[in-house]
């Protein structure tokens, strides 16, 4: 006979994940679930749980994990191995969590995770928020969900970590074999994450980690890292490398800059179902392929982090090569106030860069010189500028500024608020552009006062 409880549950769940019901199948998990001990009060158990855990009345942990995965664990328990997988009982059940130690001299890509360890603490704050921690106190961070829309209905199945430890760089993954796991692995998670400062993760500002603090809310669990720094890869790899790579994507960013190749992984599209296959089949083949693209996200993350990082500490060595990394690398060192670091960063960048990079290149140059009052620095750039026919009037509307206020040479300044006025009509008659109306006036008027000072000095010399 089946039980009413657990079958209207079952149907319950089967219509959500759009599965179909199996009446016999229903009973053979039944049969299973007596063999187990499992029986149907184990909601009201873990209810009067976490009562008594609340009130301090916490005996030791509840052995909860469900007679589908207990029942999947006896099946598959080589394969579970094969993914160094055990079994962690907490507060709230147990659940699943993959475990591998790698060495500092794994290669990953062209990086070694021992480079990261080398990257001092100025140079992690480039990559975003570090409260001049080193990577030691920061914990990588990646999740596997069952669906990218986000929401109260996506929950995040595979829980992927990482950080440095006396051994070298352990990785950990936690898994949510069945749905009422999942207070089990944000327990453990949240135990792993007191043990951190702030945590690395890619997108994760947008999406991994306010989907964690979502599920916490929502189970009403306290949250040991409320406001933790955080170093989203993401945002200085765009302000890298999008010029030249177009794409900022992780797989992208692997094969154009890490210089790896994934071999037989699961497009990231593909994993939500198949994470609802398993649930269904319980077939651990289904979750084999989603464990090794969360690993690689993972070290693929500690790599990147090594590799922008060394952009930052070594731009013109080994860091960077090419004019557009370096005119990016100025920017970002231009935006901290470093401007030692910028100016190398953008005389490289003008030196090879090629069309619009380097005129941006030679005008934020210029630009840099005159908020510092390096005027000779800045009127030879500009007048660089104006030799290279950057096509742009800026050099020389500065030129004109600086020769009228600082130099008091008129003719000069006449001379460029002329070559200005003629590259504007130049662009209209050749490439029918249409110049900004109240830029052309801005120009005329200053043309038209120039003319006037020059007149007027004039029969003041006479």
């Amino acid at each position: 006979m089946v039980d009413e409880n657990f079958m209207n549950k079952l149907h319950q769940m089967k219509a959500a994940l759009g599965l179909p019901g199996n009446l016999k199948n229903a009973e053979k998990l039944v049969e299973k679930r007596k063999q187990t001990g499992l029986n149907n009060n184990t909601n009201n158990t873990l209810s009067q749980k976490r009562d008594e855990r609340k009130n301090g009345l916490d005996r030791g942990p509840v052995i909860n994990l469900s007679y589908r995965t207990q029942y999947n664990i006896e099946k598959y328990e080589s394969k579970i191995g094969e993914q160094r997988g055990r079994i962690v009982n907490t507060p709230f059940g147990g659940h699943i969590i993959f475990e591998k130690q790698y060495p500092l001299e794994f290669q990953h890509g062209k990086c070694s995770l021992k480079n990261c360890l080398c990257l001092n603490r100025d140079t992690l704050s480039y990559l975003g928020e570090t409260g001049k921690s080193d990577i030691r106190s920061f914990l990588f961070l990646d999740t596997e969900t069952t669906g990218l829309n986000g929401g109260a209905g996506t929950i995040p199945f595979l829980i992927g970590t990482g950080y440095y430890d006396c051994s070298g760089f352990h990785l950990a993954q936690y898994f949510v074999g069945d749905f009422h796991q999942e207070e089990a692995v944000l327990y453990s998670l949240n135990t792993l994450l007191k043990q951190f400062k702030g945590v690395v993760t890619f997108n994760g500002k947008t999406f991994d980690w306010p989907l964690i603090k979502d599920r916490f809310t929502l189970h009403k669990m306290q949250f040991s890292l409320k406001e933790p720094y955080h170093i989203d890869l993401l945002y200085p790899a765009r302000k890298l490398w999008k010029e030249r790579i177009n794409s900022c994507s992780l797989i992208n960013l692997e094969k154009r800059i890490l210089e790896f190749h994934r071999f037989n992984d699961i497009p990231g599209y593909l994993i939500p179902g198949l994470y609802f296959q398993y649930l269904n089949s319980l077939d651990w083949s289904c979750i084999n392929p989603i464990i090794n693209h969360n690993t690689l996200d993972i070290l693929s993350m500690v790599s990147l982090t090594s590799k922008i990082g060394k952009a930052i500490e070594d731009p013109l060595g080994k860091g960077a090569n090419c004019g557009t990394e370096w005119f990016a690398l100025g920017k970002i060192f231009e935006g901290r106030g470093n401007v030692r670091e910028s100016e190398k960063c953008y005389q490289a960048a003008a030196k090879t860069a090629e069309g619009g990079k380097k005129k941006e290149a030679l005008l934020r140059l210029a630009q840099m010189y005159k908020r510092n009052k390096s005027w000779e620095k800045a009127v030879y750039v500009w007048l660089q500028s104006v030799e290279e026919n950057v096509q742009t009037i800026e050099p020389f509307i500065e030129l004109a500024k600086y020769y009228e206020h600082r130099e008091k040479n008129i003719e000069l300044a006449v001379k460029y608020t002329e070559k200005a006025m003629h590259l504007l009509n130049n662009r209209f008659l050749m490439f029918k552009m249409i110049p900004d109306q109240q830029l052309v006036e801005k120009i005329e008027h200053r043309l038209l006062r120039l003319r006037k000072k020059k007149t007027r000095r004039s029969f003041d010399v006479k």
